[in-house]
């Protein structure tokens, strides 16, 4: 860190390094720095460099994955657990007065760049550099190359809205706020706006920047004349073949310009004395460029996303329930094969899922790579086999529990499923673990709230019946999911701890509902299934709000065998038989008269037997 051309000034005494992108997404293969420098290849977390120490910090999802993935120079920093400092505590702690810490700001968000500037005041300074410097180093051939694969057009039969319509709701929030321009940061922002997907992340999404001004749009796109070679986006944008708009003289001109110009944009509207309104999630790069009239507040678009519109919500709910007929039959093919002792493995499994789902209209590919965990892998909650290792590639046996966490991306929709199951006889201790996880998923899913109720509300619904056994679990019970976009969508969230930053939920998100416990090295479960924010039917509306539930949309049973039906109260065993007629209902049919699996039928008719009601006294 001594190297001036590199670090623009003097010497560096730390440097940080986290896992997002220029866009705050997890990135590709190709933004792993977090890994090349220390091996940790969760999703969560940052490192900070020191001239003599080295440290990493994660969420309680990553803590066993990353003891076992790093070695003995590093530190682990357990983020959330009393007596682990922050990232800038811990700076503050170790460097001398005066200190330089610097970053990349084009990696680094706005509210985490403020965090530290703020923290290390009086300490140390925070230095922008002009280059990453794991970039900078990490020069190994074998690096993945960035994905730079072009948009296509999501059709209106699936968008539901056209993005010109979409355009003017944003431009009306720009008159409201007031501000003359929104600068788009956020990848799933330009793809729901523009109504595009892409490949380069999740199979939906496109390496994208974007301008909303009142008289203007413009997006930017890498090497963007090949990207839209294709006549049907060129249409779609109303653009000719250079990137111009055709009708120059329409409010609703769009202009494409190269992904490399966005900043010098930006510099430029602040330049004219124009104001810029940016995400707090955009990069700093954008906020330094943006000039003392910049607005840092939430974009319009996150909001407008989260909320379904009417064809949306129809179709989302239909992607899921066939996603959860493609987990059926995969459910019953590897129950057949396992009892019938032929061998399965962690990656062999996922990937006859994905095949499976590979049949069905609309897939588009994964959501994210499967999280499927036998016996103590099913401990580490965001677990990843890897093919080339036996000891995190294992065989899924009859002796403990198999947790599988699976999605896949469809023309309509983003689906996120968990099911936890055991192939042979399992431990008292099991069926109460999954007893009681089983208990606050359905208590989450009966919540009714007044609207404009955050999801840190009543996280504890799910908890309680797992607290109530003196165990927990060390993530969020619940996030929000896109329409073929991400698999995690802001800006609601269900889980402990009020955040300014959380938006209330409301009629027409889309959520996990997703508990768990997990035994460290020994065993883990975990429920999660999909649930649609719908209106409440309820007799009275207290001071005229509107009352708000959740209405299932994953619908694959759970495994009776596993559940202590005694420990189930009567509004729980209600709920179960109302989910499981649905099951049989909405899914069977499709199993039958679509896809013509009688063994997958009969497999879902075995776990959705009425389950007697215990009547209150």
């Amino acid at each position: 860190m001594n190297d001036q051309v590199l670090v623009g000034g003097p010497r560096l005494d730390a440097y940080l390094v986290f896992i997002s992108d220029e866009h705050g997404s997890e990135g590709s293969a190709w933004d792993q720095r977090v890994k090349y420098i220390s091996g940790f290849s969760g999703s969560s977390g940052y490192a900070i460099i020191t001239l003599d120490q080295t440290a990493l910090w994660t969420d309680g999802r990553y803590f066993l994955q990353a003891d076992n993935q790093m070695d003995c120079n590093w530190i682990l920093m357990k983020e959330g657990t009393a007596g682990y400092p922050t990232g800038s505590e811990w700076l503050a702690s170790i460097l001398p007065n005066g200190a330089r810490v610097g970053a990349y700001p084009n990696y680094v968000s706005i509210t985490t760049w403020q965090t530290y500037e703020t923290a290390l005041a009086g300490k140390a300074t925070l230095v922008g550099v002009p280059a990453d410097l794991v970039d900078v180093i990490w020069t190994d051939p074998s690096r993945p190359s960035r994905p730079n694969n072009p948009p296509f057009v999501h059709q209106i039969l699936y968008a539901g809205v056209e993005w010109l319509d979409k355009v003017a709701q944003v431009r009306q929030k720009l008159v409201e706020q007031p501000a003359d321009a929104l600068a788009v940061t956020i990848l799933e922002e330009s793809a729901w706006l523009f109504n595009l997907r892409g490949s380069d992340q999740s199979y939906s999404l496109f390496y994208a920047y974007s301008i909303v001004l009142p008289n203007e749009i413009r997006l930017f796109l890498n090497n963007y004349e090949q990207m839209i070679t294709d006549v049907e986006i060129q249409d779609h944008l109303n653009v000719n073949r250079s990137g111009r708009c055709k009708n120059p003289t329409s409010i609703n001109c769009t202009n494409v310009y190269d992904y490399s110009t966005i900043m010098t944009h930006i510099q430029q509207l602040a330049a004219n004395n124009l104001s810029v309104w940016l995400d707090p999630s955009a990069n700093y790069a954008s906020y330094s460029a943006a000039g003392a009239r910049r607005l840092v507040l939430r974009s319009p678009i996150a909001l407008m996303k989260a909320v379904k519109n009417d064809v949306e919500k129809v179709k989302f709910a239909d992607c899921i329930m066939r996603d959860s007929s493609a987990v059926i039959e995969f459910l019953t093919f590897l129950e057949k094969e396992i009892l019938a002792g032929n061998n399965w493995t962690e990656v062999s499994a996922a990937t006859k899922l994905e095949e499976i789902r590979s049949t069905y209209p609309d897939f588009k590919g994964i959501s994210f790579d499967a999280i499927s965990a036998y016996g103590p892998h099913a401990s580490i909650i965001h677990y990843m086999p890897d093919p080339s290792s036996p000891d995190t590639n294992s065989q899924i046996l009859t002796d403990n529990v198999y947790l599988l966490d699976s999605g896949g991306q469809y023309l309509d929709g983003t689906t996120d499923i968990t099911r936890t199951l055991h192939y042979g006889t399992p431990e008292p201790i099991i069926i109460e673990a999954y007893t009681r996880v089983l208990m606050g998923s359905i208590d989450l899913a009966l919540t009714v709230w007044p609207e404009g109720l955050r999801g840190s509300d009543f996280d504890a619904r799910a908890r309680t019946p797992i607290w109530q056994r003196g165990w927990d679990y060390n993530h969020g019970t619940g996030h929000g999911i896109g329409y073929y976009l991400s698999v995690h969508e802001g800006p609601g969230r269900i889980g402990m701890g009020y955040s300014s930053s959380d938006s209330p939920i409301y009629e027409g998100m889309f959520f996990s509902d997703e508990p768990g416990f997990y035994e460290d090295n020994v065993y883990g479960i975990r429920h999660e299934t999909l649930v649609q924010v719908i209106k409440a039917d309820v007799p009275n509306q207290f001071g005229g709000k509107k009352y708000l539930g959740f209405k299932p949309a994953t619908l694959v049973p759970f495994e009776p065998k596993l559940i202590n039906y005694a420990s189930l109260s009567e509004a729980q065993i209600t709920y179960l038989n109302s989910y499981n007629q649905r099951c049989l209902n909405e899914v069977g049919p499709y199993l039958l008269n679509v896809r013509g699996n009688q063994e997958a039928y009969d497999w879902l008719v075995a776990r959705v037997g009425p389950i007697p009601v215990k009547r209150s006294k």
